[in-house]
């Protein structure tokens, strides 16, 4: 054992110490240390000239609140992250037990001269790491989402395109597309050897689920996520325009999901690519038809799965069916808002039973808001055909 007694301030704490402690149960803890002094070494392993404490991140705390400039230290040498767990467990570990009849007889003379509110004691047997872990731990069950999915190779050429870019961003929306996208982006950030992020905005209307989803997809994925909240409400918006967006230039879409995602970029455009997903049959007038292009701020935008043959697509979105999000089970078609006018009568339908609250609200604000005319839109006579039903 290697004891040795260095300057407090060569000495930090461990950053994945699992261990927390009351405030009250800190100052007790100073006050021990007060009384007592310190009579035990903190454990502790060297790293980049410096001492990490593994066993007393509380007491170092506690020690330089108290004042003191140098602290007795065990050095060990933990030669994996699993021994410094084991470092760790192993100095605050509790083998036994105090009996209570056993311990007040041992107190009873000293009462006087012991602050019985500053100790505490363990009564009772302590529990193990088996224990502990199916009491506490994060849950093992059926639904989670961390199922591997193995998705055709890239190209090289398209390696090598995507390889150019210094930044990599998914802007996900949850969907069947989308999440194919997300996929595919990390297949290819693996092969990179390189981070990437994917991105949900909140527009305010998302179905209530949605979001919960999309960070349980993530989480369970290992795939660094980021929620961003539009800065205005979409609900608020054109309620209070007094009108539904636009059918042809999907307003709603520019200024609720990509403005909003643009200005959340920080990295130069000409140095980030965007992944999103999108096949030609779904895309609306006005939008560029192309895998590949560049929007007004200069980003590059990306769908990796554009022009692959439909019949391929369909087998692909086979693949990725336990993954996707439960809506589609329950009929929806989309992950659009709930307050989109341009959705099919089967997504309506399936609100109507899932959510009624949310089309009840649709219901009212479909004979308050004037939905926008263009020539040759068939959206507004499905729109008007489900709707004027439940006048």
């Amino acid at each position: 054992m290697n004891i040795i007694t260095v300057p407090i301030n060569q000495v930090v704490p461990w950053e994945k110490n699992p261990r927390g402690i009351l405030k009250a149960d800190y100052e007790d803890l100073k006050e021990e240390i007060r009384e007592l002094g310190v009579y035990k070494p903190l454990i502790v392993y060297q790293e980049n000239g410096r001492y990490v404490v593994l066993g007393g991140n509380m007491r170092i705390r506690a020690l330089r609140e108290l004042g003191h400039e140098e602290v007795d230290i065990s050095v060990v040498e933990p030669k994996s992250e699993a021994e410094k767990i084991k470092y760790a467990l192993s100095d605050n570990d509790r083998k036994g037990f105090y009996e209570e009849e056993k311990l007040a007889e041992l107190l009873m003379p000293h009462l006087e001269e012991i602050n019985l509110e500053v100790y505490k004691v363990d009564i009772g047997e302590s529990i193990n790491l088996k224990e502990l872990w199916e009491q506490f731990g994060p849950s093992q069950a059926e639904d989670s989402l961390e199922q591997k999915i193995t998705l055709p190779d890239p190209p090289q050429d398209v390696l090598e395109f995507a390889g150019r870019f210094e930044h990599i961003v998914v802007e996900f929306s949850g969907g069947k597309d989308s999440l194919l996208a997300l996929l595919w982006t990390k297949n290819i950030c693996e092969k990179l050897e390189r981070p990437f992020e994917a991105r949900f905005v909140e527009t305010g209307a998302e179905f209530p689920d949605l979001v919960s989803y999309i960070c349980r997809f993530c989480k369970d994925q290992k795939i660094t996520f980021r929620l961003i909240m539009a800065k205005q409400n979409i609900v608020e918006h054109y309620v209070k325009k007094g009108k539904w967006p636009d059918t042809i230039f999907r307003d709603c879409q520019h200024r609720f999901i990509n403005e909003v995602l643009d200005s959340a970029t920080a990295t130069p455009a000409d140095k980030t690519l965007k992944i999103r997903g999108g096949r030609p049959e779904q895309k609306v007038a006005r939008t560029p038809k192309a895998a590949y292009t560049t929007n007004a701020q200069g980003f590059h935008l990306y769908a990796p799965y554009y022009e692959m043959p439909l019949t391929e697509y369909a087998e692909l979105l086979k693949k990725v069916q336990p993954l996707l999000w439960p809506g589609y089970a329950q009929g929806f078609k989309r992950t659009a808002c709930w307050i989109c006018p341009f959705q099919t009568p089967e997504q309506w339908e399936a609100m109507r039973k899932y959510y009624p609250p949310l089309w009840e609200e649709m219901r009212i604000l479909s004979q308050r808001l004037k939905y926008p005319r263009h020539a040759g839109d068939s959206t507004i006579r499905r729109f008007w055909r489900y709707w004027n039903k439940f006048r």
